[in-house]
This record gives C-alpha cells, structure tokens and sequence, in this order.
C-alpha cells in the first residue's frame, strides 16, 4: 500500500501480527468449565440439534461475542486454544465445535451426503475430494461467509495450515500488479457442470475472483474455470492464468501467509471472504490418522455483500447438495 492510502479492515499480514499468535484466543478457565458443562447438559441432544440457545453461559456468550466481531470485522480470523483433548471422545468435541459454530450462523451441507459436520482426513478413493486426500491444498476459497477446521489428531508428518488475508494480496496486487488485478476482476465464466443444473443463462455468468459490494472487498477462487473454458472451446486467458500464479505467489509470500500447525484441540474460524486457506502435504504412520471437522457457515444476516455472480454460485453449490448428488470431477477442496 502506498503511504498516503489507509490500510484497508482486514489487510493483515503475518509478519506484523505475529503469524499465528496473532490469530489467537486463549480460553480460560471460565471457557473450558463451561464448555464440560454444554457437553453433559446436552448428553441426550444429537449433536445437529443443538442450537446457540441450547446452553448460554455469559462467559461463553461474551466469548463468542467478541470471536464474530474479529472474524466480521477485525482480521477475519480467529484460533481458539487451550481445549484439552485428554480423554476427551470425537462425539463430545463434535458437540463443542458444532455448537461454537451455531454463534456465527447456520452449518450448511458440505457435499450431497447432507455432511454439515465434515470429517478431513485422508481416505483412499481415487475420486475423494481434495479435503479427503493428503495432497498439498494451495491458498483458496470455499463457498460460504464462515469455515471452521477444529483439530482432533495430528498426522506424523506435515498438515501444516496457512492463512493469508485476502485483502492484504488484493492491495498488494493492486500496488505492484495493477494489470493483473484488473484480470481478476473480470474472472471468467461459471462452468458448472449442467448436472448442478445450471441453465444456460447461468453458465455465461462471468464469477469474479475479487469483486466490490458496497464498497466491501472480497474473495472467491472458483475450481470450474478451467472446466468451463474446455466447455467453450478455448483457453483462459493469458492475463487470467498469469494473473492466478502470481496472485498465489503474494498469497504465499513469507510476510503475508501464516503457516502453522492447528493442534489438537484448537479451532480455527475466518472469514471465507477475506481469507485464503491452504495445507501442506501430510503423511500418517500405521495407527496413527490426522482427523480435523470442518464446518462451512452461512451467516443469515449482516453479513458481507457479494457480486452477484458469486451468489449465484454460492446458491448452485446448494442446490446440487440439496438434491443429494455427490462431487466427483474438479471437486472443490
């Protein structure tokens, strides 16, 4: 950014926060006790039933208070640390992790299973998504305001997240890559496949990658765009293409992108608007299986506005969860 224009709500950089340590919020003692408390006054709930109202304590509600206003309107960002695991089962940090996300809105459906609790971990399918594989994941966006990774085991080797505030590369591209920018502003047709039931209107839609609303900057990366050129017959464009790799390359720049380690316990929430999200390659030993829950959140109101080429795409990834139908080709992370 240039000296006379002000840093832009949201533009951080890891090098100035302090990479993770910026990012977290340590529980205390009033968190944690009322936490074990949410999970036994709530044994008999399934756990998708439970709702921000099933259990209020006002340490958790001021808690909870304070991480939506830094995900909303701060770094968009936040690590909650200081869970302890021991004894600890998967069902009873589901219900933790299910419940902390019914304060930012509504868990929604990852896939056409109906997933709203979604399991990371590698499985061996030779059509598993890329969140189902443990291959390197590079900085991108998925489809709702709010992700959440919860960690409940880490891998042997590897698995390390990265975050990089969104806006923070949109500045800095702006800055030193102005052409390029423009490129991403453009972005390029929808390409959902028509079994997502995207009518031919729809599939002419061009979807930014970053996008003005009401003077709010955002983010999203969408995996079709390749899919959708081979549809017409043509390349990407050449901006377009040059324009991803560098737009990476800043993502991934040592002073902007913070790179760590989710420990067990730890629950990560941002703003999929504003952020880029990432992981390395891991690897597990025999017994051993990195296991992280995933939540994608829509918030109901107040939230970020949206190009409306990113809406519509939001809402055709929701109806073709609806309808019960599982992603195969050129699945998103």
């Amino acid at each position: 950014m240039t000296a006379d224009r002000p840093r832009r709500a949201g533009a951080w950089k890891a090098a100035e926060i302090g990479g993770k340590e910026g990012l977290i919020h340590r529980l205390s003692a009033r968190h944690l006790a009322a936490f074990d408390r949410m999970v036994e006054e709530t044994r008999d709930v399934p756990t998708l039933e439970i709702g921000r109202d099933s259990f209020r304590d006002p340490a958790l509600d001021e808690l909870m208070a304070a991480a939506r206003d830094t995900v909303q309107n701060g770094h968009g960002a936040i690590v909650l640390s200081g869970l302890d695991m021991a004894g600890r089962s998967l069902e009873d940090f589901e219900k933790i992790h299910w419940y902390v996300g019914t304060h930012f809105g509504r868990a929604v459906a990852q896939s056409g299973k109906g997933d709203r609790i979604g399991h990371v971990r590698h499985v061996s399918d030779s059509k598993a998504r890329g969140y189902q594989s443990d291959m390197e994941l590079g900085p991108h966006t998925d489809y709702h305001e709010v992700l959440s990774l919860a960690s409940f085991a880490r891998a042997s080797r590897g698995g390390l997240s990265g975050l990089s505030s969104a806006i923070a590369v949109h500045d800095e591209m702006m800055e030193h890559h102005p052409d390029l920018l423009a490129a991403l502003y453009d972005g390029y047709y929808n390409g959902m496949p028509a079994r997502y039931g995207v009518n031919h209107e729809e599939a002419e839609q061009k979807v930014p990658v970053f996008s003005a609303a009401n003077g709010e900057i955002s983010a999203f990366t969408l995996s079709w765009f390749q899919d959708a050129a081979n549809r017409r017959g043509e390349q990407l464009p050449d901006k377009l293409t040059e324009a991803f790799g560098v737009m990476r390359e800043v993502a991934e720049r040592d002073d902007i992108q913070a790179r760590f380690m989710l420990e067990p316990g730890e629950m990560l929430f941002w703003n999929n608007r504003t952020n880029f999200h990432s992981r390395t390659r891991f690897e597990n030993d025999p017994g051993v299986a990195r296991l992280l829950l995933r939540l994608w959140i829509e918030v109901p109101e107040g939230g970020r506005p949206l190009h409306p080429g990113v809406t519509a795409a939001v809402e055709m990834i929701d109806r073709y969860h609806a309808q019960g139908l599982e992603q195969r080709e050129t699945a998103p992370a």
